[in-house]
């Protein structure tokens, strides 16, 4: 059951049902990028501590130090180093200003959702701006990406498999008579109803899809599409979004 619901899931993020008819400018519904396989956390430590990356619901970049939904993401890359990074719970993507500061935006911007992944000779993952050479690092202190350089605290990261529950990821919506042609699964409706008490946990999972909403699946760029580059991945030109920062 979990593996079917897995499948769905991330076959509703790579816009299998819905990318022809709602182009996304966004690395994780473009088929010319790698897949994204799994659900991760990534996790980094010190000699004290240890953390995981998370984005919060309200958009708020955080770290928690043991597995939640909001630490879940998924990660796709193009397969030179470029990566783009999202809170699954959240649907936000990750993204950093020009100080080094972490927020997130549930619109993908090129110029600060976009991070260079440097693999490590101890095995961790430095994510760093593909903007401003900038790290990430939960530590909080901006530091600047130079290959053989010492690293601050929590900025090095290793991606560990998710072990949250997968229902903690999906909205539950009833059954219905009537379905939509044009949205068959629901997942542009925007009220949903809950699922009754009265059915089993398993019934209830069956029917689960993640719910996104027709405005983050509307195109934010201009009609005319460069057939070189259709989702404008290299193009410069892209609008600031709402944004909430690491605290």
């Amino acid at each position: 059951m979990h593996s079917a619901l897995l499948i769905l899931f991330l076959a509703v993020l790579r816009g299998f049902q819905i990318g022809s008819t709602f182009p996304i400018p966004s690395p994780l519904l473009n088929p010319t990028w790698g897949d994204p396989k799994r659900l991760v956390h990534l996790y980094t430590s010190s000699d004290k501590r240890s953390f995981h990356l998370a984005i919060n619901p309200d958009g708020q970049v955080d770290r928690t130090p043991i597995q939640t939904p909001s630490s879940a993401m998924l990660l796709k890359s193009d397969g030179i180093g470029l990566v783009a990074i999202m809170g699954v719970k959240s649907e936000r993507y990750l993204c950093m200003d020009a100080n080094g500061k972490a927020f997130s935006s549930a619109v993908f911007n090129i110029e600060y959702c976009l991070f260079q992944q440097e693999r490590l000779e101890n095995g961790y993952d430095v994510y760093h701006s593909s903007k401003s050479n900038l790290v990430l690092n939960l530590g909080g202190r901006a530091h600047t990406y130079l290959p053989g350089g010492n690293l601050p605290p929590y900025s090095q990261f290793i991606s560990l498999v998710n072990t949250v529950e997968l229902e903690h990821f999906v909205r539950r919506r009833s059954t219905s008579i009537h379905v939509d042609p044009s949205d068959p699964f629901g997942m542009f409706t925007a009220n949903s109803q809950p699922a009754t008490g009265e059915d089993s946990v398993e019934s209830q999972a069956s029917r689960e899809v993640p719910a996104l909403s027709r405005e983050r699946t509307r195109s934010t760029y201009h009609d005319e599409v460069d057939p070189d580059d259709p989702w404008r991945l290299l193009a410069h030109k892209t609008n600031s979004s709402p944004r909430y920062s690491v605290s």
